[in-house]
């Protein structure tokens, strides 16, 4: 039994699988979100320093929150490149292990940045209501969402053992990975 996977498949579907390729749709999505992302990011202190606001705890989070998301985008960029958007019978082995080792990167700083965002807003409600009854609550969901993204990221980041079995798929037969698709 030959187990080439485009054995068996009739030359004129192969022809049409190997012409589609999501990648560029992928990078214009990525691109214009984080565009979209950027410019807000930065109107925001453009408001604030026209203003005459100080610069608080909220926008720091929220740039090392950019910070993350800028890393995330160009970890799936580096995935299009590597292959993803294509069918994977027409990506070789090399390219697929470093296609995965970008989505493990990318997924751990999206984690991050996620998280961030949330901090930036609880710290924002925060600063705005000061009334200690309502300060209280604030800095419970924080610390609940401080909790959840670290146990996210460290339920994620040893996902697989060995670690680099996620991205190494010759390793995946032996190791014993969580089933993140349940």
């Amino acid at each position: 039994m030959d187990s080439n996977p485009v054995n068996g498949i009739p030359p004129s579907v192969l022809a049409d699988l190997a012409r589609e390729d999501q990648g560029p749709k992928t990078i214009g999505l990525i691109a214009t979100f984080l565009a979209l992302a950027f410019i807000a990011v930065c109107l925001r202190f453009v408001a604030r320093i026209r203003l005459g606001i100080p610069i608080g705890w909220e926008d720091y989070f929220i740039l090392v929150s950019m910070t993350c998301s800028i890393l995330a985008s160009a970890c799936q960029i580096m995935q299009v490149h590597h292959g993803f958007g294509k069918h994977q019978v027409f990506v070789d082995l090399p390219s697929t292990i470093l296609a995965l080792k970008y989505l493990y990167f990318g997924i751990l700083c999206y984690g991050i940045s996620f998280t961030f965002i949330k901090i930036s807003i609880l710290t924002q409600y925060e600063r705005i209501f000061s009334v200690k009854a309502t300060r209280i609550p604030i800095y419970i969901v924080m610390g609940i969402s401080v909790a959840g993204g670290i146990a996210a990221l460290f339920t994620f980041m040893f996902a697989c053992v060995p670690v680099d079995a996620f991205w190494n798929v010759l390793k995946q037969p032996e190791a014993r990975c969580i089933d993140l698709e349940k």
